[in-house]
């Protein structure tokens, strides 16, 4: 999941507020959307399959730059 980290992928439902490890999360859903917790839309094409748009994309797990959700350290197995 792009918000909780876990193996879950049902996003659409998903209202945990911390990731697998017990850190608190750094996005939230907004109705359809998917946003940082400090503003802003997430890429969910970066988060899931590491393709880039015209946004900026750091991981919603961690902030890197270097990996979306799908590849982060920090997620649960």
């Amino acid at each position: 999941c792009v918000i909780c980290l876990t193996p879950h992928r049902d996003i659409m439902v998903c209202n945990r507020s911390t990731l697998g490890s017990g850190s608190p999360t750094l996005v939230r859903r907004d109705g359809q959307r998917l946003v940082w917790k400090t503003g802003g839309n997430v890429c969910l094409a970066w988060q899931l399959e590491g393709k880039q748009c015209t946004q900026h994309h750091m991981c919603s797990g961690c902030k890197s730059t270097s990996h979306g959700a799908s590849r982060c350290p920090r997620a649960s197995k």
